[in-house]
């Protein structure tokens, strides 16, 4: 009887874990032969713990002494430093996530918490257009869930009440800055937060097509819309009405939260469960470089003379 293994054959025993630790949300998947689990946890201002309570619940599932880790998304390099491994940058781990997934696509938008990416590809899956919404948060899912907050809703909430309104009001969606104050002086003036709402959505969708696109979707064709913002109703329904106008259907895969982080997965550098400590994913305290004195209660000094 042969005993001897192939390399090829070697790693697919190797379970892959793919963690995508992103500003709103950790997504990890364990990817163990036909065996696909994952887990879903809100960073809840801790993308470290979070990560760590993701990781501790993948590793339970894995019966092997060696796994093929990696890690993507905004926060990754809080958890690679310490564990000592490299990032997967986000657009190789969509790429990756789109060919696991068996997703066929020539137009990708990826709408994040933070960062909103359209990527055009050819039909081998090579990335033949890229581009991404920059430093300006102003139309990502970050500012949608601060201003859901600000008018007392959460970010789902929002959108239910935006997609009901038969009217919307204009909301500058080129900055948050000038996006909040086109908000303030409508409520003030009598808007109803339902107008503003929809207002805000159309804001939203108007800076991923013009600036995140390009202007660069056109029909016929399939669009797919990945990342937590497809999960958005207001911001789909807008979108929509957009592409039917050209003859676009927009297509929102099944999992598809979990794309960047099936696709990290691929890129797994092979670790031994002993040196994949979860104490490591602990947080230090924070301690700046120059730090202040301590203050005095009655002569606030921040000097050393």
């Amino acid at each position: 009887m042969n005993f001897i293994i192939s390399l090829s054959e070697q790693k697919k025993t190797i379970p892959n874990i793919g963690l995508d630790i992103g500003v709103f949300a950790v997504k990890g998947v364990l990817i163990d032969g036909e065996r696909v689990e994952k887990i879903y946890r809100p960073t809840a201002g801790n993308p470290a713990a979070a990560s760590r309570e993701c990781l501790d619940y993948l590793l339970e599932k894995v019966s092997t002494s060696t796994v093929r880790f990696a890690l993507t998304g905004n926060n990754a390099k809080l958890v690679a430093g310490k564990i000592g491994i490299t990032l997967t940058i986000e657009v190789e781990a969509l790429q990756a996530g789109l060919a696991f997934m068996l997703i066929d696509a020539e137009t990708v938008l990826s709408l994040g918490h933070e960062n909103m990416y359209y990527l055009e590809l050819d039909n081998r899956g090579t990335v033949t257009f890229f581009n991404y919404n920059g430093q300006c948060a102003a139309g990502s899912g970050s500012f949608w869930y601060q201003q859901a907050t600000r008018m007392g809703y959460n970010d789902r909430e929002l959108a239910e009440v935006a997609i009901e309104s038969p009217s919307s009001v204009k909301i500058s969606g080129r900055c948050a800055v000038f996006a909040k104050s086109d908000m303030t002086h409508a409520i003030n003036g009598g808007a109803s937060q339902m107008a503003v709402a929809a207002g805000m959505a159309k804001a939203l969708v108007d800076l991923v097509v013009t600036g995140v696109a390009q202007s660069r979707i056109k029909g016929p064709g399939t669009l797919f819309m990945v990342g937590g913002v497809a999960n958005n109703k207001a911001i789909l329904k807008y979108l929509q009405a957009y592409c039917r106008e050209r003859d676009i259907e927009i297509m929102v895969p099944t999992d598809h939260e979990y794309i960047n982080a099936l696709g990290a997965a691929q890129y797994g550098v092979e670790i031994p469960l002993s040196d994949l400590s979860l104490e490591r994913l602990v947080l230090d305290k924070y301690i700046p470089e120059n730090p202040l004195p301590p203050l005095n209660p009655d002569v606030v000094i921040y000097s050393n003379d």
